[in-house]
């Protein structure tokens, strides 16, 4: 009885904790694919943006974001980046980043931070909730990295160095390998 106990706290905590750093407007909300626009009535005007060249000629666009409300779910992380990369004015990627490598516990927390994005948290009844994606962004050593399914088409990936604990940066994205 104990562990059902702690089991519901948990949940609760993690529903509550999701629901108090989500924007104001926050409701099951498209994301990726979406315009810069669009993103800007969800999280505010960005800081500041920066036009990157890809290989195929495409410009890939990054825009920060305040991350005030995202620091309620990383409070360790003061130096914590929130940014959107776009290519074709079309959101490919919805990161965090951190400079010190202070975000604690990220894969305890990527539901979190998936409610924060998209406005509900992923079904965990889901057959690929959490389902880990073999790696193949050739990272060895001290740095590594990881990705699994949240659901709905979502992964997950995140950079971590040493220590799995310890988050370097993470992302949100679309990954076909996540489609039901």
């Amino acid at each position: 009885m104990n562990y059902l106990c702690k089991l519901g706290t948990i949940a609760a905590t993690t529903f509550l904790i999701a629901r108090l750093t989500a924007p104001a407007n926050a409701a099951a909300r498209p994301v990726l694919n979406q315009s810069p626009q669009t993103i800007a009535r969800y999280f505010g005007q960005p800081w500041t943006r920066l036009t990157e060249a890809q290989d195929n000629g495409r410009p890939l666009v990054t825009y920060t974001y305040n991350p005030a409300k995202l620091r309620r779910l990383f409070p360790e992380a003061a130096d914590l980046r929130f940014s959107v990369v776009f290519v074709n004015n079309q959101v490919q990627q919805v990161r965090i980043d951190s400079g010190n490598a202070s975000i604690a516990n990220y894969p305890k927390r990527a539901d979190q931070f998936f409610a924060y994005i998209f406005g509900y948290l992923p079904s965990v009844k889901s057959n690929i909730y959490k389902k880990e994606l073999p790696d193949d962004s050739g990272l060895n050593g001290s740095l590594q990295y990881t990705t699994y399914c949240l659901g709905n088409g979502i992964a997950t990936g995140h950079e971590w160095h040493s220590v799995p604990d310890v988050t370097l940066h993470a992302e949100l994205y679309f990954e076909d390998r996540c489609k039901r």
